[in-house]
């Protein structure tokens, strides 16, 4: 990414799919809006109907990744995962989870377990920073692209890559609140 991008990381967490499960489980699952009815592609091939959802973290895995079975295909799957993250910050802050000392150890310790990060990482230190955050406190982009192609036989997201550089650029001097701002309103901010 940082060859790409020209972005320092300073810290990287990944999770895998068993991860994910237990992180959305132990919050007690999250609350989606399901934008029309569809069936997954994937077993036990469940329904997913249109109207808010409460899901499990087998259930929220399985819909995050949906996709063929949406015009936006995806870029669907971006937007949905997105609210995820949104959802999953609102139920841990709706449920005390990051102000509750007890709730928060519990939580740190499934996330723990579920993660990975890099080894000068501090989930608790992250957990106390944002702790007053919340879902309307996000704001979600994309990075700008020229659409998806296909691409031998595979569906392909092509970077926009002069207008991803003045992103990365705002990021890297820290002015991404102007460079969103500017982009929202060209159209760019719904994922370009």
């Amino acid at each position: 990414m940082e060859c790409f991008t020209d972005v320092r990381m300073d810290h990287v967490m990944a999770i895998d799919f068993a991860g994910f499960r237990k992180v959305t489980d132990a919050l007690g699952g999250v609350d989606l809006k399901v934008e029309r009815t569809v069936t997954s592609i994937h077993k036990p091939y469940r329904v997913f109907t249109k109207g808010t959802n409460h899901m499990d973290g087998a259930e929220a895995l399985d819909w995050i990744r949906q996709r063929k079975q949406f015009p936006e295909g995806d870029f669907a799957r971006m937007r949905h995962q997105q609210e995820f993250l949104k959802a999953l910050m609102d139920k841990a802050a709706s449920t005390g989870t990051l102000t509750n000392p007890k709730k928060l150890n519990g939580f740190l310790q499934s996330v723990t377990d579920a993660v990975t990060v890099d080894q000068g990482f501090s989930l608790t230190d992250m957990a106390l920073q944002f702790r007053s955050l919340r879902g309307e406190n996000l704001t979600f982009v994309t990075s700008p692209n020229a659409g998806s192609q296909t691409i031998n036989g595979e569906s392909v997201v092509v970077s926009d890559r002069e207008k991803a550089l003045a992103m990365y650029k705002a990021i890297s001097a820290d002015t991404m609140a102007d460079w969103v701002k500017a982009n929202q309103a060209a159209g760019a901010g719904s994922g370009g």
